[in-house]
This record gives structure tokens, sequence and C-alpha cells, in this order.
């Protein structure tokens, strides 16, 4: 579908963006922590046991957040997230194409801005905070009460933060993960407000299949059609009445837990998902399809 082609040309730029920046986004944190543990005594190469490298190190907790909430980090954030109205015209001129004078219900903007809010607070937040500081805070912790070598912790905290080959830094695993499914579930989100104002009932699950692609994916891909009502069982892993494989919580393989047939649009196959649930006019649909769903 043209209109996929097209609003994941967009995801992708944004996804893409976001990945261009982290590798300055790590040095910057690498180096502005390198500078807090600086202030640190030492003795022959090891972090002295003091009172006043102990207050050095709460000074050091209060500087964690400035280290990493850089303007350049907070300017990226503001970007990718202007990326969010850019889907928004994309999927308004399909449903044009759907629907003579379409205009989008007001809800939309009140949408658009929370997930904003969401994505900055993911970003900028207790989630970065807890996810990318708070091993950074407890590395650096441990070893001035103990006495750690200066050297080795430093070797430990660009370990942590920096991404080396085979490995990702905290920040670039925890961020890239973010912004896959929020500017995904935002966009995804946004179609299903309009589907529903519209009263459309008829889908295609689409998106590129590869290695990775779970099987509810790649079934729903390889059904091409999904009408409405088949939703209830799509979330419980039944497609077109075979039973794709469930993972321990005895939801989909990889689905967001809480996912049922009233948001699936939104959250299609879960954490990291590519895949977008179109609506489409019934006109596309082929003729023995409606037949089947008449009275669903």
């Amino acid at each position: 579908m043209e209109v996929y082609d097209d609003l994941i040309a967009v995801i992708t730029e944004a996804e893409t963006a976001w990945e261009s920046t982290l590798t300055a986004s790590e040095k910057a944190l690498f180096n502005n922590v390198l500078d807090l543990v600086k202030q640190l005594d030492t003795k022959a190469g090891d972090i002295v046991v003091s009172t006043k490298n102990l207050r050095t190190l709460n000074k050091i907790k209060r500087g964690l957040d400035a280290a990493l909430l850089t303007d350049k980090y907070l300017k990226n954030i503001s970007e990718f997230v202007s990326f969010y109205s850019v889907t928004d015209k994309v999927q308004n001129k399909y449903f044009s194409s759907l629907e003579n004078n379409f205009t989008p219900p007001e809800i939309t903007n009140q949408i658009r801005q929370q997930a904003i809010d969401d994505t900055i607070e993911s970003l900028a937040g207790s989630g970065v905070k807890f996810e990318v500081l708070t091993p950074v805070r407890d590395l650096i912790s441990t070893n001035v009460t103990t006495g750690g070598n200066w050297a080795e912790m430093v070797k430990a905290l660009d370990h942590i933060i920096t991404s080396k080959l085979p490995d990702e830094g905290r920040l670039r695993k925890y961020t890239t993960q973010i912004v896959t499914d929020a500017i995904n579930q935002y966009s995804r989100n946004y179609s299903q407000t309009i589907t529903d104002d519209l009263g459309l009932k008829w889908f295609q699950y689409v998106g590129g299949k590869v290695q990775a692609t779970r099987p509810l994916c790649n079934a729903l891909v390889n059904q091409r059609y999904v009408h409405q009502s088949e939703l209830p069982k799509i979330v419980k892993g039944v497609v077109k009445g075979r039973q794709t494989a469930l993972g321990k919580n005895g939801l989909p393989l990889g689905q967001i837990p809480g996912t049922n047939a009233t948001n699936f649009q939104t959250y299609c196959g879960g954490y990291q998902c590519n895949h977008h649930l179109i609506p489409v006019s019934e006109i596309s649909v082929p003729k023995y399809l409606i037949e089947q769903f008449k009275d669903k």
C-alpha cells in the first residue's frame, strides 16, 4: 500500500535521525561523567575511602542528570517528536482518499500532545534516569565506598555508557526501543482514533517480513485482510482458525501486556513492531470475504 510505504518512510526517517545522534550523546554523557569522577581523591590509582570523597560522591550523584540532559540531547528529543505531526499529514492524506471532506477529529490534537509528553518523559524523565543513570550512579557509589581502582571504574563506566560491538551502551539500547515503540504506537493510535470515528471495519495488516518477524505478524501479513470481528481471536494468537505461538504470559510472542481487541490496532505485534493494521475501504476487499462477514 502506498500510504504504508509513505508512513514507514517517515517513521524510518525519524528512527534513523535519532539513531544518528546517539554516538555523540554517548560521548557527551561519558565525558561529563568522567569530569565528575575526576573530582575524587585517589592514591596509587585507587579511590581513597574518606569523608571528603563521600561528600564528593553526593555532588557527583546530583550532577548526573545534567550530565545526560544536555541542551543538545534535549534538542534531539524535540526534533524526534516533531515527526509525529509529519505522520499525521501522511495519514490525513490517506483518509481523505477514503472519506469525502475528511477532517481529523479534534481529539487527535490532544492525542498528539499526550504522545509527545509521554515520549519526552520516557527519554528525559524517570525512565531514562533509571535505565541509564542508576547503573552509573551505583557503580560510582560502590567504588567510592570500597576504595576501588579509579582506572577500572572508568573502564566499567565506558562499558555501561558507550556502544561497542557486539554490545550496546545503556543509552542506545533503552532509547532506541523507546523511539521505535513511541512513534509506531502513536501513528497507529492516530489511525485507530480516525478509524473508530469513521466506523471502518476492514483492515490490511501490512509490513515486511524479516527473520525476527513474530509468528502472529507473519500469519496476519499472509492473511492480508482483517475484519474487526476477528480481533478478539487475533489477540489470543488465533489467525484463520490456527493458533500461533504464545509466550509464557499466555499472549502471542512479543505482545505487550494488556493488549486486547480494542487496542490491538495501536499495539499490533508488540514491542518494537513495525507492522500496521491499516483501515481500508470495503470496496477494496474481495467480495467473497465481505459475504463471509456481512452479518458481523
